[in-house]
This record gives C-alpha cells, sequence and structure tokens, in this order.
C-alpha cells in the first residue's frame, strides 16, 4: 500500500503578514539609507554645501499600507534650482538684483565688476537623487530577497 500523508502545523497562518512586515521593515531602512545618501551628496560628496538650504530640503517619507509599501526622498520645496542642479539647466535665466541697483562680484581677474542683470548659463545635472537611488537599487533587490527568504524561514 502507497501512503500520502500531509498533517498541515499551522505555520503558514500568519506568513502573509509575516512577509508585509519584514519587507516593510526593509524597504523602511533603505529608505533611510537612501535620505542619508542624498544628504551626504549635497553636503560635499557630489554638491558644494554653501547656505546648507538644499541639504535641510531633502525629505523622507514612507507609506506602508495594505497593498503598497513605498519609500521615497525628494526635495522640499521642490524648488527650480533644486530639480536644475538634478537634471540639469534647459537655458539661460536671468539673475536679476533683489537688495541693490545693481549686481556686483569680483571676476576671476580680480576686477569689480557692476550689473544690472546676469545671463546666468544652465546648470549642468549633478545626479544627488539619482546617484543615491543607483547605489541604493544595486543592493536593494538582494537585501529585500534575503528578507523574505528570512521570513520564509522564521528567523
Amino acid at each position: 500500500m502507497l501512503e500520502l500523508t500531509f498533517t498541515y502545523d499551522g505555520k503558514l497562518d500568519d506568513m502573509e503578514h509575516t512577509l508585509w512586515a519584514a519587507v516593510a521593515a526593509k524597504v523602511e531602512q533603505l529608505t533611510n539609507l537612501m535620505h542619508e545618501k542624498v544628504v551626504e551628496n549635497v553636503s560635499g560628496k557630489i554638491l558644494q554645501k554653501k547656505s546648507g538650504q538644499l541639504a535641510e530640503s531633502i525629505q523622507q517619507r514612507f507609506e506602508y499600507g495594505a497593498e503598497v509599501v513605498r519609500g521615497s526622498v525628494f526635495p522640499e520645496p521642490a524648488s527650480p534650482k533644486a530639480w536644475a542642479l538634478e537634471k540639469g539647466g534647459e537655458e539661460f535665466y536671468s539673475i536679476l538684483p533683489v537688495k541693490a541697483r545693481l549686481l556686483h562680484w569680483i571676476d576671476k581677474g580680480g576686477d569689480k565688476v557692476f550689473a544690472k542683470q546676469v545671463s546666468h548659463p544652465p546648470s549642468k545635472a549633478f545626479h544627488y537623487l539619482g546617484e543615491a537611488f543607483d547605489e541604493i537599487k544595486a543592493v536593494a533587490l538582494d537585501e529585500l530577497a534575503t528578507t523574505v527568504q528570512a521570513a520564509l524561514d522564521g528567523t
């Protein structure tokens, strides 16, 4: 006689919740890491920190629900300058004096320069967000796979 018996021990009853919670915790951890990398990028690694305004504007958001786990890192407010530094500028733009009637600076030769306005060339793309995303993306899938396997193994 051949007999095949399967006895269910109940270990899978809460598996969906266990997996989802493990994935959510890993996505939150990766979001925190991505936020740290972006702040590092705008604080000297890629862009020189001048006023600190861009670094202070870098925010993160983590969403965890029944159907989605999402981590986001972004500048807020999403100023045109923040996006121009990420993606590069598209065209020349005017700089006008705000606190005086003329702009004033010292040029590379040491001469004083005065102007009513300056036509500034577009910024090059610095990819301060994209660089951080690429770094995280390189490890995220492996880390998520390890997290899922550990949850399945019960460790």
